[in-house]
């Protein structure tokens, strides 16, 4: 074993976490954003339920918005982790210690 190989074995950890945490972190700003998104929708929903409520008989509309007002959008993973921001954090926490104790194995 040369003088370069550990050095070699955590830059390859290194962009592997790299690799892991950028995705990791798409799904999870991509996930909290169309949450975000369907929150604004709902308050859209809302205001149009209220407008057609004084003005219009219109009773497909106001299904329609009743429906989208009391779905909410939100994404989770087998029912256990919900995917948003907070998931990006926790994954933050483990990558640290992964390469904490990587680093320790290796230059031990």
């Amino acid at each position: 074993m040369t003088q370069g190989t550990p050095l070699l074995l955590v830059i390859v950890h290194l962009l592997w976490v790299i690799n892991c945490a950028g995705r990791i972190t798409l799904v999870c700003f991509a996930a909290s954003s169309v949450v975000e998104q369907d929150d604004r929708l709902h308050t859209l929903a809302q205001i149009t339920k209220e407008a057609l409520d004084k003005k219009s008989n219109c009773s497909e509309m106001k299904q329609f918005l009743q429906r989208l007002t009391y779905c909410k959008v939100k994404f989770e993973v087998c029912g256990m982790v919900t995917v948003d921001k907070t998931l990006l954090s926790s994954a933050v926490i483990i990558v640290i210690s992964y390469l904490v104790i990587v680093l320790q194995y290796n230059y031990s």
